[in-house]
């Protein structure tokens, strides 16, 4: 009779060891879920920011090509807004079928229209530096972010930007 009294104050023991097993491997499994949510996300900002760096330099380009353009003040101060497309017969050859201003609004068309598809909330600035002759170049996004974090506004948004100097 003692051996049975025995396994029966150890009755359930092992169903109790399995549910504490479960509950820390599920512990585990979510931090391990959400490492992995945040490699996706910085995975996605460093891709934003590679899309901007490379936008930059592609306005930076777009202006050596344009030298007439970058003298006759026509870089100075391209804003947000996207201009209309000029039309013009061949807009990748300067002096044949556009002027320099013309083509500078061309490239600002451009530029700005890809910004916008590349890049979320995707725009940018150029402005010429007072008395010189740098350029800042700014691409600016929006990037999800939780709110309570740093800069992050009530929606859930947060404005990035990549600015470059450029002197051609």
């Amino acid at each position: 009779m003692a051996i049975v009294r025995q396994l029966n104050d150890e009755a359930g023991v092992a169903m109790i060891e399995a549910l504490i097993a479960i509950v820390i491997i599920s512990f585990g499994l979510l931090g391990l879920a959400g490492l992995q949510l945040a490699g996706v996300r910085t995975n996605q900002v460093a891709y934003y920011r590679s899309v901007a760096t490379t936008q930059a330099y592609d306005m930076a380009d777009r202006m050596r090509a344009n030298m007439a353009g970058v003298n006759g003040g026509s870089y100075n101060a391209i804003s947000v807004s996207i201009p209309a497309r000029p039309s013009c017969s061949n807009p990748f050859v300067v002096g044949v079928g556009c002027a320099p201003a013309v083509m500078a609004t061309y490239d600002a068309y451009a530029w700005l229209t890809e910004n916008a598809r590349l890049l979320p909330g995707g725009s940018g600035t150029v402005t010429r530096q007072a008395n010189s002759n740098a350029f800042d170049i700014i691409v600016q996004w929006t990037e999800k972010c939780s709110p309570g974090e740093a800069s992050c506004s009530a929606a859930g948004n947060l404005t990035r930007s990549f600015t470059t100097r450029f002197v051609p």
